[in-house]
């Protein structure tokens, strides 16, 4: 089990979110937890090659 972390700046534009899509996300951010690579996850070229993302429709989430 991993521990997970939201940062201030990500909480703020979630509350701005469409309710449908902000529960898809949390879902998504809780199953981290779980599973830090899930299926569907890129790694990030360039500067930040340490980053991985998964994405969820527009929106994507970013893990270090």
């Amino acid at each position: 089990m991993y521990n997970v972390v939201i940062s201030k700046n990500a909480l703020k534009d979630m509350v701005h979110l469409p309710v449908k899509i902000n529960l898809q996300i949390a879902k998504a951010i809780d199953n981290l937890g779980n599973n830090p690579r899930p299926a569907g996850c890129k790694k990030l070229k360039g500067e930040k090659e340490y980053m991985w993302r998964i994405r969820l429709g527009d929106y994507r989430i970013f893990i270090p």
